[in-house]
């Protein structure tokens, strides 16, 4: 074997390895042979090799250890190596690279710096992958005259992202999530996740609602009313403009139900800082939880990195207990940019989207709450909020996805009543 050590110094101590179920037992090797040489391994998959998978899922698995900086190189092995390379480069920041033998093992690193090597093991013997693997983790990148083309390089990537068209950036987004949308409703009608939802009864649901307060003009009365009632139906939560919580934090103190502050209600159009300052307060305050309204001008526009900074100038003014949801207003908004606005509200780390103001038309539906559950997947919250009245609404919002209601008229749903009015 030839010396491999030449070209500048990289300390590669963790490598992160993945593999299809074809290539299974090779991973295992790898990572004996790997370990034994002192490299600390993190394998992110397959876990055994008789359950069929997709490798591209690994593939990116890999990819995204890398580029999160929690392992410095990556490995990832299928029948042929090409398609795990394929994956591997469509992730910002990747330098993957196939090889076959010890050539292009040394060209990839020295010429190269590639941070993930793809090998197939439909190609060689697990015995040779090991060493042929342990040659690219000596390798160094020579760096001199490749330099300017691994910047060049790099530069395209860049380049596309930039001039990528925002429609079709909301297109690539959308297309799986509304595909497997319009499937479910086919097959299932428009109760997607109900079918595991057990029946309710009313205290039960009285666990899942943020009871609302947030008409203008509201006075005392109606606060004390307010929190009167939370502490008699054991609500979840009161939910109430900045200025009137310092008013019901005192009225709830040693209570067990939560505070909820609007954050930018109900147009979310002011800047981000005066976002940030009120959530500060309205936490110094007694504040629990925070409903911020998304710039839906901004999103409409498509300038999507306001969005997503609106969303994380707020996150950053939150605690780390402080539960915050993001209000998308989607009567205004089309599938599409539902959609994208829960992809944004999920990267930005939001702890829920929801659904309404409750001032900006429309209210919340079971299609809307489906969609934005299909989208956040099972660990984000989904509030429906606006135009709530009455237990059974209430019911088929939760068996659609929802994890909170957020009412004016919560007495009323869960004594059996039925509500007229607006929030």
């Amino acid at each position: 074997m030839p010396d491999v050590q030449n070209g500048m110094k990289e300390l590669v101590k963790r490598v992160a390895i993945g593999a299809d179920h074809g290539a299974y037992a090779t991973k295992e090797l790898v990572k004996s042979y790997l370990t034994r040489a002192g490299y600390t391994l993190v394998d992110v998959g397959t876990d055994n090799g008789t359950t069929a998978v997709d490798y591209p899922d690994f593939a990116y698995a890999v990819a995204r250890k890398v580029v999160s900086g929690e392992c410095e190189r990556g490995i990832m092995l299928d029948g042929a190596g090409i398609g795990s390379s394929m994956v591997c480069n469509k992730v910002h920041g990747i330098r993957a690279a196939l090889c076959w033998n010890e050539k292009t093992i040394i060209n990839s690193r020295q010429h190269n710096n590639a941070n993930v090597l793809t090998m197939g093991t439909g190609m060689h013997e697990a015995d040779e992958i090991c060493k042929l693997a342990e040659m690219w983790l000596q390798t160094g990148f020579e760096g001199g005259r490749h330099w300017p083309r691994i910047n060049k390089m790099m530069a395209v990537e860049k380049n596309r992202r930039r001039k990528m068209d925002q429609n079709e950036l909301v297109e690539k987004i959308t297309r799986e999530v509304m595909d497997r949308l319009k499937e479910m409703m086919k097959d299932q009608g428009v109760n997607l996740a109900g079918s595991n939802v057990k029946p309710m009864s009313q205290s039960e649901l009285a666990g899942y609602i943020d009871h609302t307060l947030l008409k203008p003009g509201a006075v005392n009365a109606q606060f004390d009313q307010l929190v009167s009632e939370a502490l008699q139906y054991k609500f979840y939560s009161v939910c109430v403009n900045s200025s009137w919580v310092p008013y019901v934090a005192k009225k709830l103190r040693g209570s067990e139900v939560k505070i909820c502050s609007v954050v930018g209600f109900p147009l979310g159009e002011m800047d981000s800082r005066s976002k940030a300052f009120e959530t500060r307060n309205a936490i110094a305050n007694g504040a629990h939880e925070i409903d911020m309204v998304m710039n839906v001008g901004a999103l409409k526009s498509r300038n999507l990195k306001l969005v997503e900074e609106d969303i994380r100038a707020v996150k950053r003014a939150c605690r780390s207990n402080t539960i915050l949801k993001v209000i998308i207003e989607t009567s205004l908004l089309t599938d599409e940019e539902k959609v994208l606005a829960c992809e944004i509200a999920k990267k930005a780390d939001a702890s829920f989207v929801k659904t309404s103001t409750g001032f900006g038309g429309g209210g919340a539906t079971v299609q809307d709450i489906a969609l934005m559950r299909r989208v956040v997947g099972p660990d984000m919250g989904v509030k429906a909020s606006g135009g709530i009245k009455d237990f059974k609404s209430a019911v088929e919002l939760i068996k659609a996805g929802a994890t909170r209601i957020g009412a004016g008229a919560s007495v009323q749903i869960v004594t059996g009543g039925t509500a007229a009015g607006g929030y």
